[in-house]
């Protein structure tokens, strides 16, 4: 078995309960990047990435002959 440590770790999610619930489970969270996408700054360099992403896995479905499912809606992340 090939264990291969991750380069760098990101969490999305509100900070206080990313923190809360790490707590609880005594898991440190040194070095990791927590991201609350409702506040962030980046939020639509963060939809477009999400968009493009999808988009390009809907279109690799397609291409197999799969239906492309139905787009999700980020309103609740604003």
């Amino acid at each position: 078995m090939c264990v291969t440590a991750a380069k760098s770790v990101t969490l999305v999610g509100k900070e206080a309960d990313i923190k809360t619930v790490a707590a609880q489970e005594s898991v440190a969270l040194d070095g990791i990047t927590i991201i609350d996408l409702a506040s962030s700054p980046s939020l639509e360099a963060y939809v477009q990435t999400y968009y493009e992403m999808k988009r390009e896995k809907d279109q690799a479905k397609l291409k197999a002959g799969k239906p492309a499912p139905k787009p999700a809606s980020l309103e609740s992340a604003r």
